[in-house]
């Protein structure tokens, strides 16, 4: 009894080294370097993120930009542009440092380092996931300068400037990949 036990669990540890092997970490997240992409965008167990874009990293619209976008009058024009302001001073430093990792990642992936270039967009994103905090905190503080009919236009443009960048992505991938589709989503954004 204990021979056909430990031929079964030798079968068994025989077929799963391999595909261990084959398909890398798959959520476990043991062992050497076993860390890869696994199967359906799944990376060390967690679901695969798009990456951020470079207009992300831009934080919201200039006061310029929203005093055409909005109309507003002088009053809301300077509160805006002193919440904006003090907003990007606070951030310049994590902006700059998430454009820098961003570049990187692109310039290490176009020269083969991609190892490299996995590190540098693992810190774009964890940099980016912090900004996008204080840009939501952000745009959660303007319900108290914008009227209800100027929040719900901002919001549209905000959807639609993020749906243009979701598309420029998948545009810049594709070319990178020579016009097929991919990247680990259905929509062929790129993931890490």
């Amino acid at each position: 009894m204990r021979w056909s036990t430990l031929v079964g669990a030798l079968c068994a540890l025989a077929v799963a080294v391999p595909a261990q092997a084959q398909y890398g970490g798959m959520g476990g997240g043991g062992g050497m370097g076993g860390g890869g992409m696994g199967r359906g965008g799944m990376r060390q167990g967690r679901p695969a993120m798009a990456m951020i874009t470079e207009e992300q990293l831009e934080g919201p619209p200039t006061p310029g930009l929203m005093h055409q976008l909005l109309t507003l009058d002088d009053a809301e024009t300077a509160a805006y542009t002193h919440a904006w302001d003090s907003l990007m001073a606070a951030t310049s430093i994590q902006r700059d440092s998430a454009k820098a990792a961003l570049k990187a990642m692109h310039d290490g992936f176009a020269g083969g380092d991609r190892a490299g270039a996995r590190g540098n967009a693992e810190t774009a994103q964890r940099i980016a996931k912090d900004l996008a905090k204080d840009d939501d905190a952000f745009d959660h503080s303007l319900k108290g300068m914008l009227t209800k009919d100027q929040l719900k236009q901002y919001d549209k443009w905000k959807d639609q400037n993020r749906k243009d960048a979701e598309e420029k992505q998948r545009e810049e991938m594709r070319g990178r990949m020579g016009g097929r589709r991919g990247g680990g989503t259905p929509g062929g954004v790129p993931t890490f």
